[in-house]
Order: C-alpha cells, then sequence, then structure tokens
C-alpha cells in the first residue's frame, strides 16, 4: 500500500527528447478548470516544457495554461503537469503553442543554446536573410525543420502540411 504522505510527489524517470536550459522569468500559472492562479517563476526551459518554482503545485496531469514573461515579451502555451512536488514545484509540459508564441520559444532556446537565430520573435517573420544563401536552401532547411517539429508531435500534422504546401507554393 502507498505511504499517503508521498501522493502529492510523483518522480518520473528522465523522458525528456530536448535539453533544458537555466533560464529565470516571470510566470503566471492557471489551472484551466478551477481558474486557480499562481504568479510565479520559471528556473528552465526548453522545447517541449518548463519547471515552474512554486511551493504549492498543482497536481500531476492537471491541464493549466502558462505565460512567461522576460524582458518585456510573452510566451503563452497550454500544458500539463507531468510532475509535482510541494514546496518545490512542478514540471510541465507544454501541448499546446500557436505559431507566434512557438517562434518566441525558438527565440529563447536559440539564445540559451548559444544556437544560430534569424528569427524576430516579436514580428513573426524573418529578419536576416544573407545572400550568400540561396534562397532554395533556405526552403529546404524550412522543409526539414517542419517535418522534424511534426515528427515529434510538437507541430500538428495539419498545420505542418499547411506550411509545407505554402512552401512548396513559394508563398
Amino acid at each position: 500500500m502507498l505511504d499517503d504522505s508521498k501522493k502529492d510527489t510523483v518522480a518520473l524517470p528522465e523522458q525528456r527528447s530536448f535539453s533544458r536550459y537555466s533560464f529565470t522569468a516571470s510566470a503566471e500559472v492557471t489551472d484551466v478548470q478551477s481558474q486557480t492562479r499562481i504568479n510565479t517563476r520559471i528556473s528552465d526551459l526548453g522545447r517541449a516544457g518548463c519547471y515552474v518554482d512554486t511551493i504549492s503545485p498543482f497536481v500531476v496531469d492537471k491541464d493549466v495554461k502558462v505565460r512567461i514573461v522576460k524582458d518585456k515579451t510573452w510566451f503563452s502555451a497550454e500544458g500539463r503537469v507531468v510532475y509535482s512536488t510541494i514546496g518545490m514545484g512542478m514540471g510541465l509540459i507544454f501541448t499546446v503553442v500557436e505559431p507566434p508564441d512557438r517562434l518566441i520559444l525558438e527565440k529563447w532556446i536559440a539564445e540559451l543554446s548559444g544556437e544560430p537565430s534569424c528569427v524576430e520573435a516579436s514580428h513573426n517573420t524573418v529578419e536576416h536573410h544573407s545572400p550568400e544563401i540561396p534562397l532554395n536552401e533556405l526552403c529546404d532547411v524550412l522543409n526539414k525543420i517542419i517535418t522534424t517539429l511534426m515528427d515529434y508531435h510538437i507541430l500538428p500534422d495539419a498545420e505542418g502540411k499547411s506550411m509545407l504546401q505554402r512552401l512548396s507554393r513559394g508563398n
């Protein structure tokens, strides 16, 4: 029989598909069902989720909305609590990230990882296109990125297919 004193703590084996990076930012996490809000901070961030520092975390499997604010830029996503430890915090997985927010997340991850980023998140446009790189090469790279995001279930298939169609038409 399980010890009731441990029912609020769930430790899952390491199952991350993406790296997490140390990232401090203000956050608001809202329980979708009850609309209970927690104003807190994020201590790490990855492409698929984040860790929220809070002494009163939500329970595992709770559906949430998260809003992260860093340097006057905000990111919003729907998510689910995947682990929770009272007095410490909770791990969230992002379940729905809209395209403008995905760009912000990718920009932050690029900054944290040292990867090059050509995305200007606040405008949702590609700002820098080097004339030395042919446009067809950029299209090939975008095609691969979209396909990979679909393969890892980060980008919904319908949305990814729509992007690939637009890319093939040159839009």
